[in-house]
């Protein structure tokens, strides 16, 4: 049951370029705070973001890094559908991780010009924490290493 769960949370996870990035907002005293993003997934299946410094969520996580990255399967009847969350720690992708930018580039090509506009860096999320609901009742949690 749990490996059926493990493997339709990472396809969902797999199967779409964006969520609901939340963090805790500097501006109204920790409340959280939402935000739709792109990402793609590194080698190890975790979510990596572009954000530009004059993001609100950019200046959220600059402050206090906790947050989580929540994914929703299409359809008709959201709570009958798939939605993962990762809960974890945002943390910026370092400049040499030359493999991670370009598969990032790869699946978001007109990305590489954000940089011209906003001051731009990537961030990758470790979570501490998995959430899977599959529909109703199929509620599962997963630490990162079954995830992985």
């Amino acid at each position: 049951m749990k490996k059926e769960a493990i493997d339709n949370a990472t396809a969902l996870i797999k199967s779409k370029q964006d969520g609901v990035l939340s963090t805790l907002s500097v501006k109204l005293d920790g409340f959280p705070f939402g935000s739709v993003v792109p990402y793609c997934l590194d080698n190890a299946g975790w979510p990596v973001i572009l954000i530009s410094t004059i993001a609100e969520h950019t200046k959220n996580i600059k402050a206090d890094n906790r947050c989580s990255l929540t994914i929703v399967m299409d359809g008709e009847d959201v709570q009958a559908n798939g939605r993962i969350c990762l809960v974890g720690h945002m943390k910026e992708v370092l400049s040499e991780e030359k493999e991670v930018i370009e598969r990032y580039y790869a699946q978001f090509p007109n990305a590489r010009s954000y940089d011209a506009t906003h001051d731009f860096s990537f961030y990758r999320l470790a979570p501490v924490s998995i959430r899977y609901i599959g529909g109703f009742g199929q509620i599962h949690w997963f630490k990162p290493e079954e995830f992985k």
